[in-house]
């Protein structure tokens, strides 16, 4: 069924389907009509949002409607934090070039404004007016790593409890936990429910941040607050028990973890000299583990001691496990050849 134009407010049935299938856009003439593009005015269609993207939503139609079609905002905007970037890409880019200029290629320091587009002011401001606008999702994104853009969880937050849905993009260059590998992983996720001192705070901080959403989407107050309290008081650590015996159907969770068993062969790599650690390079370690063994032996893989910061010479670096000592071998000898992590 094709037709030249079509009334949504006299065939609402058959507009939906027809809007998107037939290419058409709103007549500006006509509240609530659309037809199609004439031949030479394509470029035309460029003026309004693709119908997939808006036409469908209940506040949007309303003002399709009311022939208000340059009254609509996007339903989703991608909301760029900062160009700062956790790479160091040896191909030439544009972002490569603009640091470069700055002088700001080589510090990627986050704490520095230069290597930013905005403060956290401006962007909680630009962040209210998009909401205020009409968009009920944010993807948080950047031209570099949006995690570098101090205030990050700010905006998600502030996003979130104003009934924005929000999704960020990132490239996943730093490993979170100290430990990656299949038992290494449990461990730190045992430290963290266990409140231990040695617990990595980066993971501490990734889990309560996403059990603070997960609790907001139920619509309960003080979600922060609550997930703190389900992780420090010990009810966290007993429901994540109680769920790993109902998956095993044995009460046998503690004697399960008295067996997690690392690797027999290991060596710790220290740092070579004094300075600040620039880069772990989350592809190179993942490439590491798997020289070493993992994910099929679960004992396998490598502790890392730090990950970010100064670091002086002599200091443990990153420890490799292995069940076998060919594998520990070859593990050695890709570190040497990868450098995953760079000190500078």
């Amino acid at each position: 069924m094709t037709l030249d134009t079509i009334n949504v407010k006299t065939d609402y049935e058959n507009y939906q389907h027809l809007v998107q299938t037939q290419g058409l856009v709103p007549n500006q003439r006509v509240a609530g009509e659309f037809t199609k593009v004439k031949k030479g005015l394509v470029k035309d269609k460029m003026r309004f949002l693709f119908p997939s993207n808006w036409i469908f939503h209940d506040q949007i139609v309303e003002k399709v409607l009311e022939g208000d079609y340059f009254g609509i905002m996007p339903y989703c905007a991608e909301f760029v934090t900062t160009m700062n970037c956790s790479n160091r890409c040896e191909i030439p880019c544009g972002y490569k070039l603009q640091k470069i200029m700055e002088e700001v290629w080589e510090k990627n320091n986050s704490q520095n404004p230069r290597v930013h587009m905005q403060n956290i002011e401006f962007a909680k401001n630009l962040l209210d007016r998009l909401i205020n606008g009409g968009v009920k999702g944010m993807i948080f994104t950047g031209g570099g790593e949006p995690f570098l853009f101090k205030g990050l969880e700010d905006l998600v937050a502030r996003a979130s409890e104003q009934g924005v849905d929000s999704v960020v993009y990132t490239n996943g260059n730093y490993p979170v936990g100290n430990g990656i590998g299949p038992i290494l992983e449990m461990q730190d996720v045992l430290s963290v429910l266990q409140n231990l001192k040695e617990t990595p705070e980066d993971l501490r901080e990734k889990s309560l941040f996403l059990a603070t959403e997960l609790i907001k989407l139920c619509g309960i107050k003080d979600a922060r607050k609550k997930a703190e309290e389900a992780l420090s008081s010990g009810k966290a650590y007993e429901k994540f028990k109680e769920i790993i015996n109902a998956q095993n159907g044995k009460n046998n969770f503690d004697l399960k973890v008295q067996g997690l068993k690392l690797g027999k062969f290991k060596k710790t790599i220290k740092a070579n000299k004094t300075g600040r650690i620039t880069e772990v390079n989350n592809k190179g370690i993942n490439s590491l583990c798997r020289v070493l063994g993992t994910p099929e032996t679960i004992s396998a893989g490598v502790y890392l001691h730090k990950q970010r910061g100064k670091i002086a010479k002599g200091e443990s670096l990153i420890t490799l496990y292995s069940e076998s000592k060919s594998k520990l071998k070859d593990g050695l000898k890709y570190l040497k050849e990868t450098k995953p992590i760079a000190i500078k």
